[in-house]
Order: structure tokens, then sequence, then C-alpha cells
């Protein structure tokens, strides 16, 4: 089997797996392994052995037109199919151009995890995984404040979040909060250029090694690959409003001094971070990418094979 038949075969599953409501990661982790240089037979032991946790998505079509499926999660399959019957039709760029901006201001939403998939289905060119990500995308939509008006200096924004300090919050989860930010209106605005905002995520999963934080450099990276599609302006307002939210929601932790590694990292988010990894590393030049991988081969958390050439 092939990377685009593994992706196939995945939309068979929903979004989340039980018990705990977790997020799908098989189809991110795929299009990792193969960007870092996985065979076959390695792609497919890892898709045999993840898939098991795995719950298979209801087969159920869509109740109305598209637009009823914002928002609501038991729309996923339907919304899923019509999509995917667009993109036969159009193709993934027309689609995306077509839907992904209006619901780019929610790419926090679900711990960052739609739009992850989405980067992943637009560098790999899958059909499969766009009708997905942007079904995963829009069922779990909400309201989130935006402005394309307001230039900040993301990094002094930052530190005045440190130096305020922790936000109290209602809920526990990650993505639990990242809404309570919307409905308290303390959902953070503003807009800074890809490098920057990467070079903040980056710089805040090195100085803590929260895993969220890890998500913010993943999010980054697909971030920046779904705005060869869409307005770009767009894509880093939504973005820097988003980095700034998930430092409230894990605290608005001190990250001036860089961490020890976190070595009980699972495989699936050591992979996907290894291949944001090399991916910024093509896009900024910036060494500590490169450092990373390294560290992480070094370690045992990602395979001896994983990006040896970069």
């Amino acid at each position: 089997m092939r990377l685009q038949e593994f992706l196939e075969k995945g939309i068979r599953y929903a979004p989340h797996y039980l018990p705990d409501m977790n997020s799908d990661h098989l189809p991110m982790t795929l299009c990792a392994m193969q960007g870092l240089g996985a065979t076959n037979a390695q792609m497919q032991q890892f898709q045999a052995e993840y898939r098991l946790r795995l719950r298979t998505v209801p087969s159920n079509p869509l109740s109305a037109g598209w637009r009823g499926a914002v928002g609501n999660p038991d729309e996923y399959y339907g919304l899923m199919l019509y999509l995917r019957e667009q993109i036969d039709r159009a193709g993934i760029k027309e689609v995306v151009k077509e839907f992904l901006p209006e619901f780019l201001p929610g790419l926090a939403l679900e711990a960052f995890h739609p739009i992850i998939r989405l980067g992943y289905a637009i560098d790999f060119d899958s059909a499969a995984e766009t009708s997905a990500a942007l079904a995963y995308l829009i069922t779990s939509y909400r309201e989130i404040p935006f402005s394309q008006q307001q230039l900040i200096d993301l990094p002094l924004a930052l530190t005045e979040q440190v130096d305020v300090g922790a936000q109290l919050f209602k809920q526990e989860r990650f993505s639990k909060r990242m809404i309570e930010l919307v409905t308290s209106q303390n959902y953070p605005i503003g807009m800074a250029s890809f490098e920057t905002c990467a070079n903040c995520a980056l710089e805040i999963y090195l100085g803590t090694r929260d895993f969220f934080a890890l998500h913010m450099v993943t999010a980054t990276q697909a971030a920046r690959i779904c705005a060869q599609l869409v307005d770009p302006q767009l894509v880093m307002t939504c973005l820097t409003g988003a980095i700034l939210a998930a430092h409230k929601a894990v605290g608005s932790p001190e990250f001036a001094d860089p961490k020890p590694m976190n070595a009980s990292l699972n495989p699936e988010h050591c992979l996907k971070y290894a291949w944001a990894c090399l991916s910024e590393h093509g896009a900024y030049g910036d060494p500590r990418y490169l450092d990373e991988i390294k560290a992480f081969r070094e370690m045992g958390l990602i395979p001896k094979w994983s990006a040896l050439d970069g």
C-alpha cells in the first residue's frame, strides 16, 4: 500500500477516539512518516497498530444543506462526503479556496488538529484527507474574533502575557479553555508574520516542553502550507491570535530558557513534530529545527531513519 491508499482507508474513522475523545493522529502521522523517509512497510505496520484504538464514524448523510453542518460534529461524515464530491469535481485547490477562509478563525479549536490535518492534506495532495480535515474544521467551528488591521509585536505581546501571569480557567482541557477565552471575551487578536509566529511557537515549546505548545509548532507549519491556497494575511491574523490564545491556555508560562526534551512523548507526536521541524527548517533555515530532529533521533523518540538528509 502507498500513502494515498492509507489515507483513503483512513476516512472511515471518526475524528476522535474513546475513551477520552482524543484526536485521530493516524493520517497526520502517516504523512509525517513519508516526509521523514519511512518505507511503505513501516507505514503499514504503524497503521495496523494505531488503527486498533480508532472507531468507525457513523455513516450518516447530511441532514440538510452543508451549512447545517457548521459547528455540528454529528454531521461530520455527511459533510466529508459532500466535500469529497466537490473535490472530485473541482480539485483540492479550488475547494480549499472556497471553504477554508470563512472557518480559518477557528484554527486553534480542537487543539489545532483540524488545521494540522488540512496542512498535511494539502502538502501531500490527498483528496481524502482534504475532505476529512475540512469537515473536521467546519463541524467543530464556532465564531472567533480576529482583526486584520492590528499589526502587533508578537514577542512583546507574549512577554506581556507572561508578566500578567496565568489566567484562571474553569476548564481543564486545552480545547475547552480555548472556547472559554472566546466566551469570556479574552481571546487575543493581532497579526504577525509567519516567520515571527514560527519563531515564537518554537521558542515557547523549547522553553516549556509543554505538550500543547508542541501543537503550536505543528500548527504554524500547517498554517503556512494552507496559506499557499488562501489569503496569507488572513491566515497570519488567525494564527497570531491562536498562538497568543494557546499561550494563555497553557498558563502564560515563561519560556526564555530552553528546557530538556520531554522523553515521554508518544510516537505520533514525535513524528509529527519532527516533520514540522524539517518543513519549517526548509522555509526559514533556523538550525534549531534540525537540532530538535537530531536530539529526537539520539533519544530514540523517532526512528534512526527519520530525516537523515535533514
